[in-house]
Protein backbone atom coordinates (compact mmCIF):
# COMPACT_ATOMS: atom_id res chain seq x y z
CA UNK A 1 0.00 0.00 0.00
CA UNK A 2 2.12 3.29 -1.14
CA UNK A 3 0.96 6.66 -0.79
CA UNK A 4 0.48 7.29 -3.98
CA UNK A 5 -2.47 4.51 -4.47
CA UNK A 6 -5.16 6.58 -5.93
CA UNK A 7 -8.07 3.53 -4.50
CA UNK A 8 -7.24 5.26 -0.92
CA UNK A 9 -7.79 9.10 -1.85
CA UNK A 10 -10.73 10.83 -0.69
CA UNK A 11 -11.78 13.87 -3.09
CA UNK A 12 -11.57 17.43 -1.46
CA UNK A 13 -13.30 20.60 -2.81
CA UNK A 14 -10.97 24.17 -1.51
CA UNK A 15 -12.61 26.95 0.72
CA UNK A 16 -10.45 29.88 0.90
CA UNK A 17 -10.51 31.33 4.28
CA UNK A 18 -8.49 33.89 6.67
CA UNK A 19 -7.86 32.87 10.34
CA UNK A 20 -6.58 34.74 13.23
CA UNK A 21 -4.91 32.34 15.58
CA UNK A 22 -4.50 32.48 19.35
CA UNK A 23 -0.79 33.52 18.23
CA UNK A 24 -2.43 36.61 16.98
CA UNK A 25 -0.98 35.55 13.39
CA UNK A 26 -3.50 36.16 10.37
CA UNK A 27 -3.58 34.04 8.02
CA UNK A 28 -5.19 32.98 4.18
CA UNK A 29 -5.40 29.34 3.93
CA UNK A 30 -7.29 26.82 1.65
CA UNK A 31 -8.95 24.60 3.68
CA UNK A 32 -9.30 21.17 2.19
CA UNK A 33 -13.38 19.65 2.83
CA UNK A 34 -15.17 16.73 1.41
CA UNK A 35 -16.92 17.21 -1.43
CA UNK A 36 -20.70 16.76 -1.74
CA UNK A 37 -23.29 16.04 -3.97
CA UNK A 38 -25.23 19.10 -3.31
CA UNK A 39 -24.05 22.80 -3.75
CA UNK A 40 -23.33 24.49 0.08
CA UNK A 41 -22.59 27.36 0.87
CA UNK A 42 -19.00 28.58 2.09
CA UNK A 43 -20.38 29.76 5.49
CA UNK A 44 -22.56 26.82 6.11
CA UNK A 45 -19.24 24.34 4.90
CA UNK A 46 -16.97 26.41 7.38
CA UNK A 47 -19.27 25.71 10.24
CA UNK A 48 -19.70 22.49 9.46
CA UNK A 49 -15.72 21.34 9.41
CA UNK A 50 -15.06 24.08 12.37
CA UNK A 51 -18.06 22.38 14.61
CA UNK A 52 -16.73 18.82 13.40
CA UNK A 53 -14.91 16.67 16.50
CA UNK A 54 -11.55 16.14 14.71
CA UNK A 55 -9.22 18.33 16.64
CA UNK A 56 -6.88 19.31 13.07
CA UNK A 57 -7.63 20.83 9.96
CA UNK A 58 -5.79 20.10 6.42
CA UNK A 59 -5.19 23.14 4.12
CA UNK A 60 -2.84 24.87 1.75
CA UNK A 61 -0.70 27.55 2.86
CA UNK A 62 -1.98 29.88 -0.29
CA UNK A 63 1.47 32.10 0.53
CA UNK A 64 3.76 30.17 0.68
CA UNK A 65 2.18 27.46 -1.34
CA UNK A 66 2.71 24.37 1.83
CA UNK A 67 0.14 22.14 2.90
CA UNK A 68 -0.51 22.81 6.50
CA UNK A 69 -2.33 21.43 9.40
CA UNK A 70 -4.24 23.44 11.69
CA UNK A 71 -5.41 23.03 15.25
CA UNK A 72 -8.94 23.86 15.88
CA UNK A 73 -8.41 24.67 19.01
CA UNK A 74 -5.71 27.64 17.61
CA UNK A 75 -8.64 29.57 15.96
CA UNK A 76 -9.78 32.30 17.40
CA UNK A 77 -12.19 33.09 14.55
CA UNK A 78 -12.46 31.70 10.73
CA UNK A 79 -13.98 33.87 7.90
CA UNK A 80 -15.04 33.53 4.51
CA UNK A 81 -16.20 35.88 1.97
CA UNK A 82 -20.16 35.54 1.14
CA UNK A 83 -22.65 37.79 -0.85
CA UNK A 84 -26.45 37.97 1.21
CA UNK A 85 -27.87 35.45 -1.71
CA UNK A 86 -25.64 32.80 -1.81
CA UNK A 87 -25.05 32.66 1.91
CA UNK A 88 -28.40 32.94 3.17
CA UNK A 89 -30.90 30.38 2.16
CA UNK A 90 -34.77 31.79 1.45
CA UNK A 91 -36.19 28.73 3.57
CA UNK A 92 -33.62 29.52 6.60
CA UNK A 93 -36.11 31.34 9.17
CA UNK A 94 -34.10 34.04 11.86
CA UNK A 95 -36.54 35.70 13.81
CA UNK A 96 -34.15 38.13 15.79
CA UNK A 97 -31.23 40.07 14.56
CA UNK A 98 -28.52 41.92 17.28
CA UNK A 99 -25.30 43.96 16.12
CA UNK A 100 -22.22 42.95 18.58
CA UNK A 101 -19.05 44.11 19.32
CA UNK A 102 -17.09 41.05 20.47
CA UNK A 103 -13.65 41.62 22.09
CA UNK A 104 -11.64 38.96 22.28
CA UNK A 105 -9.00 37.74 24.44
CA UNK A 106 -6.09 37.81 22.18
CA UNK A 107 -6.74 41.63 22.13
CA UNK A 108 -8.52 42.43 19.01
CA UNK A 109 -12.47 42.56 18.46
CA UNK A 110 -15.41 42.08 15.64
CA UNK A 111 -18.50 44.18 15.68
CA UNK A 112 -21.16 42.50 12.61
CA UNK A 113 -24.91 41.08 12.91
CA UNK A 114 -25.81 37.63 14.74
CA UNK A 115 -28.77 36.41 13.44
CA UNK A 116 -30.46 33.76 15.72
CA UNK A 117 -33.97 32.51 16.45
CA UNK A 118 -35.67 31.49 19.91
CA UNK A 119 -38.60 29.90 20.48
CA UNK A 120 -39.72 31.90 23.36
CA UNK A 121 -41.36 35.81 22.89
CA UNK A 122 -38.68 37.22 24.77
CA UNK A 123 -35.72 35.80 23.30
CA UNK A 124 -32.06 36.74 24.68
CA UNK A 125 -28.96 36.80 22.58
CA UNK A 126 -27.78 35.32 26.05
CA UNK A 127 -29.37 31.98 25.54
CA UNK A 128 -27.89 32.13 22.00
CA UNK A 129 -24.49 32.64 23.10
CA UNK A 130 -25.06 29.56 25.71
CA UNK A 131 -26.07 27.13 22.54
CA UNK A 132 -23.89 24.27 22.19
CA UNK A 133 -22.03 25.11 19.39
CA UNK A 134 -18.10 26.07 19.60
CA UNK A 135 -18.85 28.38 17.23
CA UNK A 136 -20.50 31.86 16.67
CA UNK A 137 -21.47 33.66 13.62
CA UNK A 138 -21.20 36.71 12.50
CA UNK A 139 -22.06 38.75 9.86
CA UNK A 140 -20.12 42.17 8.49
CA UNK A 141 -19.98 43.82 5.00
CA UNK A 142 -20.11 40.65 3.28
CA UNK A 143 -18.27 38.94 5.40
CA UNK A 144 -18.86 35.94 7.72
CA UNK A 145 -17.08 35.71 10.77
CA UNK A 146 -16.88 32.30 12.75
CA UNK A 147 -16.01 32.94 16.35
CA UNK A 148 -14.40 30.49 18.73
CA UNK A 149 -16.63 30.69 22.18
CA UNK A 150 -13.49 30.23 24.02
CA UNK A 151 -11.82 32.91 23.03
CA UNK A 152 -14.54 35.91 23.90
CA UNK A 153 -14.10 38.10 26.65
CA UNK A 154 -16.80 40.47 26.29
CA UNK A 155 -19.96 40.89 23.80
CA UNK A 156 -21.80 44.32 24.10
CA UNK A 157 -25.11 44.64 22.14
CA UNK A 158 -25.13 47.65 20.15
CA UNK A 159 -27.75 49.46 18.64
CA UNK A 160 -29.23 48.95 15.32
CA UNK A 161 -32.08 50.77 13.92
CA UNK A 162 -34.53 49.20 16.32
CA UNK A 163 -32.48 47.45 19.55
CA UNK A 164 -32.64 43.47 18.68
CA UNK A 165 -34.56 43.67 15.12
CA UNK A 166 -37.70 41.30 15.08
CA UNK A 167 -36.78 40.05 11.20
CA UNK A 168 -39.62 39.50 8.70
CA UNK A 169 -39.82 35.56 8.41
CA UNK A 170 -38.09 35.20 4.99
CA UNK A 171 -34.43 36.59 5.31
CA UNK A 172 -34.01 36.95 1.86
CA UNK A 173 -36.00 40.24 1.68
CA UNK A 174 -33.68 42.09 4.63
CA UNK A 175 -30.73 44.01 3.49
CA UNK A 176 -27.74 44.13 6.19
CA UNK A 177 -27.18 46.70 7.98
CA UNK A 178 -23.75 47.57 6.88
CA UNK A 179 -21.75 49.99 8.38
CA UNK A 180 -17.97 50.99 6.66
CA UNK A 181 -14.79 48.57 8.36
CA UNK A 182 -12.75 50.22 10.41
CA UNK A 183 -9.14 49.03 11.76
CA UNK A 184 -10.86 48.16 14.88
CA UNK A 185 -13.68 46.08 13.91
CA UNK A 186 -11.71 44.20 11.14
CA UNK A 187 -10.80 41.72 14.01
CA UNK A 188 -6.69 42.16 13.18
CA UNK A 189 -6.25 44.35 16.59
Amino acid sequence: MGSSDSSYLVPKERLTVRLLLRSKRVCRLELFVPIRPQRRRPGRILRELLEQPNPFLPGRDRAADRIVIVSRDALVWAQVSKTFDLEMDPLELYDYKQRVRVELSVGSCVEGDVYYSAPTPRARLMDHLNGPESFVCLHDNGRLFLINKSYVELVTELPTRRSTMRLPAIVGDHDFCVESETEESSGEG
